[in-house]
């Protein structure tokens, strides 16, 4: 299952950021209390909303803390 939109593992991972960002922005939530809810540091979530790369645990976290897992 291909889907054209994107090419990369990275482009991917920057648009999952974006929603994720999307998503903490439309809850008027800022970095640091979305993270605080979800038990991570800032950081990771900067990194996750980058699509720098993050763990399965803190992405499942982070969507549970924001009510979407």
């Amino acid at each position: 299952m291909k889907n054209e939109a994107f090419t990369t593992i990275g482009e991917r991972l920057v648009a999952l950021g974006q929603q994720i960002r999307q998503a903490r922005i439309a809850e008027n939530l800022e970095q640091a209390q979305l993270a605080a809810q979800a038990g991570i540091s800032t950081g990771a979530l900067r990194k996750l909303e980058l699509g720098r790369g993050s763990t399965v645990e803190t992405l499942v976290r982070t969507l549970k803390a924001l009510g979407l897992a």
